[in-house]
């Protein structure tokens, strides 16, 4: 395995850009990747995935989810720098039997990896998700967090994945994985939706709190709105950090990424945005047990994960689609990740 990884990483240059690892090699390391449409090839009656089928829109055959598979773990390779992500958090997989062939089909079956899935109520079957290696890190607890209205009704949307890890170190790591709903339809429109998903996280994240004031939480996903956004700044109160840092707030380590504003995690019609975030509560700043800084979290922006933006200038995502055309690329998103560091 660690031969397969050094390969990738020889004929992987890393590109001037937000793409930054600290100069120490992290001790744990949290990945978020939208993955664009992980379907397998069979249909599910109980979803709308006709268009991923080989006979469907989109002509998803075996070879191309292969090709998908093989694709996210040279992703996940390439960012563990000879090693393996410890926490990786994924959107936009379709069911567990996809999680399955990419943890036991691809060479990602080295890493003994644990996966924390269910499938949500997204009429698109498309799901959060979580995997993480048991060598490093012990499972405490999950949960699938629904997002409801205040009268009870339960929103047609993805879940919060949430879920506890016992570190080597015996801290605990609360991490939730977020797909909050998309702008189509126009952004002021759909606003409501993500407030209130931004309100459910915020109300779990003080029930920790309530428990432990200096818990050490990590927010991850895509959002769907950007750092400055209502949802972000307003709802779930994510703050860039500064010169003061508080337990029990949170911080939002993905302002940091402007500082490049040529690059985001998504590029529409020649614009980048920053949906893709990281997220951390204040104690994961203080240099005690497991800890972070704020120039720790980055985009994952190597060559391999882009084309040149033939309509406007630059470069974006090398999607897997573009429309209902196959483009054999990794995904319409880049990753993000978090490096975490044990004290010494």
């Amino acid at each position: 395995m660690k031969n397969i990884l050094l390969l990738l990483l020889v004929f992987l240059p890393k590109v001037n850009g937000l793409y930054s690892q600290t100069s120490a090699k992290a001790d744990l390391k949290v990945v978020f990747y939208n993955v664009e449409n992980f379907y397998d090839c069979e249909n599910d009656p109980k979803v709308n995935d006709e268009e991923f089928l080989p006979e469907g829109s989109r002509r998803w055959t075996k070879f191309r989810f292969g090709e998908k598979g093989e694709h996210l773990f040279k992703v996940f390779a390439a960012i563990g720098e000879n090693d393996f992500p410890d926490i990786i958090g994924m959107a936009e997989v379709e069911n567990v039997s996809v999680l399955d062939y990419l943890c036991h089909k691809t060479p990602m079956n080295k890493i003994p990896l644990g996966i924390v899935h269910k499938d949500s109520p997204d009429p698109r079957g498309i799901d959060a998700c979580m995997l993480y290696r048991k060598d490093k890190l012990k499972l405490l607890r999950s949960e699938f967090i629904p997002i409801k209205q205040k009268n009870g009704q339960v929103q047609q949307t993805r879940e919060i994945v949430y879920a506890s890890f016992e570190t080597k170190n015996k801290d605990v790591l609360h991490v939730f994985v977020n797909h909050w709903p998309s702008r189509r339809g126009g952004e002021m429109e759909t606003q409501e939706k993500r407030d209130l998903v931004a309100g459910t996280l915020r109300y779990k994240v003080d029930s920790l709190f309530k428990v432990n004031l200096a818990s050490k939480i990590v927010i991850v996903g895509d959002f769907n709105d950007e750092p400055f956004n209502k949802s972000i700044i307003k709802i779930l109160k994510a703050q860039e950090p500064g010169a003061d840092i508080n337990n029990t707030s949170l911080y939002n380590l993905s302002s940091g990424f402007y500082k490049n504003f040529r690059t985001g995690t998504l590029k529409f019609r020649g614009n980048w945005s920053i949906f893709d975030q990281v997220i951390i509560s204040g104690a994961l700043m203080e240099k005690k047990n497991l800890y972070t800084c704020p120039n720790c979290a980055g985009i994952f922006n190597q060559p391999f994960l882009l084309v040149e933006d033939k309509s406007h200038m630059g470069f974006m995502p090398w999607r897997t689609f573009n429309g209902l055309t196959y483009a054999g690329g990794y995904s319409d998103h880049l990753p993000v990740f978090l490096n975490l560091y044990f004290q010494k």
